[in-house]
C-alpha cells in the first residue's frame, strides 16, 4: 500500500483466506481460515504451508482469531472458545503448531478480538466494537485500554 496515495501496488492474489498474519524476523506466521490451521505464509507468492496438524475454532457466527508473537518467539492465538461462549488464548509453537492449554479471557462483554499485537511486553487486542483491550496470556486477565467511536478491524503497533 502506498501511504501517500492509497494505492495498492504489485498485489498478490491468494487462494486463502488469512484473518491473521503476523512476523518473527524473516518469517511471516498467518492463520488460514479454510480449514482453521495455523502455518507458514511466503508473502510474495502467497502459499500457505501448514504447521502441524493442530487446528481451532475460528471465524464462526461471531468468532474471532488473531494472532501476535511476543520478544521470546513464542505466538499467542486468540479464538472462540469451541462451545462459542467466550474468547480464549493459547500459545502456539512456531515450529510445530502444537497449542498450548487454552486460558480464558475475562471479558464482559465477550471480547472479539480481530487483531493483536506486543508492545513493550504488553498483548494488546483490537476489538470489533472499537475497544483495544489489554490481556494477561497466562492468566486470560483483560481490561479496556481505550475506547474509540469506530469499529475496529486491524491494528498496528508502530514504536
Amino acid at each position: 500500500l502506498d501511504m501517500k496515495t492509497q494505492d495498492i501496488v504489485d498485489p498478490i492474489v491468494s487462494t486463502n483466506t488469512i484473518p491473521a498474519l503476523a512476523r518473527s524476523g524473516s518469517s511471516y506466521y498467518a492463520l488460514n481460515r479454510n480449514g482453521a490451521r495455523f502455518g507458514s505464509f511466503d508473502p510474495a507468492t502467497a502459499a500457505f504451508a501448514n504447521i502441524g496438524n493442530a487446528t481451532f475454532q475460528c471465524c464462526v457466527g461471531n468468532g474471532n482469531a488473531a494472532l501476535a508473537i511476543d520478544s521470546q518467539n513464542v505466538g499467542y492465538l486468540t479464538t472462540i472458545t469451541d462451545d462459542f461462549t467466550a474468547a480464549q488464548i493459547r500459545t502456539v509453537d512456531l515450529a510445530t503448531g502444537t497449542l498450548g492449554m487454552p486460558v480464558r479471557i475475562t471479558a464482559n462483554p465477550v471480547p472479539h478480538t480481530v487483531d493483536q499485537r506486543f508492545f513493550g511486553g504488553v498483548l494488546y487486542a483490537a476489538q470489533r466494537d472499537g475497544s483495544i483491550l489489554s490481556i494477561d496470556p497466562s492468566t486470560g486477565g483483560s481490561s479496556i485500554v481505550t475506547q474509540t467511536s469506530i469499529g475496529v478491524t486491524a491494528m498496528e503497533v508502530v514504536p
